[in-house]
């Protein structure tokens, strides 16, 4: 047995489960099926068309649906329905332009650098 410190011996550890986190994932990912794009549409953003982009879908209580629907059917988000577009879902507005972003940031990064020198 090797003698380290406490704080040795905690990074040795969680250098451990991320060994061990990517592990897992990898090989979950090597046995399992990825969904089908229509699937996944309404979900990813770049899968659904831009009409459909201001609705949502809810699941639907079971008593809501009538018995010959759901017989030996796994029922996922069945309505949709159509909610109001937030401000930050519109085209073109000036805090989705990366450059103005870039530009904030160094200023942000200059000022606090300047207070606190």
């Amino acid at each position: 047995m090797i003698e380290v410190s406490s704080q040795a011996g905690s990074f040795i550890g969680a250098s451990a489960a991320f060994v061990v986190g990517i592990a897992v994932a990898a090989i979950v990912t090597t046995f399992t099926t990825s969904k089908p794009d229509a699937e996944l549409v309404g979900l990813v953003w770049s899968l659904t068309p831009r009409a459909d982009r201001g609705q949502r879908r809810r699941a639907v209580p079971d008593e809501a649906v009538p018995e010959q629907v759901t017989a030996g059917a796994v029922r996922r988000h069945t309505a949709v329905e159509s909610v109001p577009v937030a401000m930050h879902e519109e085209e073109g507005a000036w805090w989705q332009s990366p450059v103005v972003m870039g530009v904030l940031v160094l200023v942000l990064t200059l000022a606090l650098y300047l207070m606190f020198v």
